[in-house]
């Protein structure tokens, strides 16, 4: 089991930009769900991103390191198939079909992405992360494309869904 995530002095630069998005942030993650909250554009994705090592910091550091880590990342879309999505959906174990069960998917749904529906994608892309078991998920924006099925790192900017999810913010 992973320690606290620290982010220490983290600074990051877009190439195409004059001004850091981020500069000199601390931070130290503790166990259970942490909520990044922040208005839009402010930097949410691009901060998890970091977290999870899909971008490398101009300066500072994550630990432990991202590359020590198996690290679950939930895009805001779910246009393209999840990563880890043959694995999840060729696998008929106890465990696998227990996690299918506990969020509503079907047994087809991993032969048949495209015609799913935005919750069923979601739902299935959260599935697809926790089958890889995480240290770290971070699910960015999971009330895209939610439906009354559909339920780590929560980045979104809806306050009142990191208050019913989220312990700390």
């Amino acid at each position: 089991m992973v320690g606290n995530l620290v982010l220490h002095d983290i600074s990051y630069q877009y190439t195409d930009s004059s001004e850091p998005l981020f500069d000199h942030f601390n931070a130290s993650l503790s166990h259970g769900w942490t909520a990044l909250l922040a208005d839009n554009g402010l930097g949410k994705t691009t901060l998890a991103q970091l977290i999870c090592g899909r971008r490398t910091p101009t300066r500072g550091e994550v630990q432990p390191s991202p590359r020590t880590l198996i690290c679950a990342y939930c895009k805001q879309e779910c246009v393209s198939e999840p990563e880890g999505l043959a694995e999840f959906r060729d696998d008929w174990f106890a465990e696998s079909i227990a996690l299918r069960d506990a969020l509503g998917i079907g047994d087809d749904w991993g032969y048949r992405y495209d015609p799913l529906s935005g919750g069923e994608r979601k739902r299935l892309q959260i599935a697809c992360a926790l089958y890889s078991r995480p240290d770290v998920l971070v699910l960015d924006e999971p009330t895209n494309h939610v439906d009354e099925h559909t339920r780590g790192i929560v980045v979104s900017h809806e306050r009142w869904f990191l208050d019913e999810v989220c312990g700390k913010q």
